[in-house]
């Protein structure tokens, strides 16, 4: 099943949103993006939780996504990731799991 959470600003304009798909066992990240004035401000860290707190409640295990390493913005989206799980890397692209 396709999942699009999105996050809005205090003027109520959408500063984010994600793309998941719910497996039985596991939540994939497909997409996740917050618009470039809105970066900063804590909504890729909301929209993480927002997952963290679906996985829980549908009684997921993990939550799980790839990051191509030779994509532009790697190092950003790499330290992103790794506040919030693990790291491994496999075939020029950086996989993480995040447990709810």
């Amino acid at each position: 099943m396709r999942l699009k959470f999105e996050i809005y600003n205090d003027k109520d304009e959408c500063a984010g949103y994600m793309l998941l798909e719910a497996y039985p066992e596991e939540l994939h990240i497909v997409w996740i993006n917050v618009h470039e004035t809105e970066r900063g401000k804590g909504f890729g860290s909301k929209l993480i939780e927002l997952a963290k707190s679906y996985a829980k409640l549908k009684g997921l295990s993990r939550i799980t996504g790839f990051v191509d390493t030779s994509a532009e913005g790697y190092i950003q989206r790499k330290r992103f990731f790794e506040r919030f799980g693990k790291l491994t890397f496999s075939n020029r692209a950086l996989s993480f799991i995040i447990l709810p």
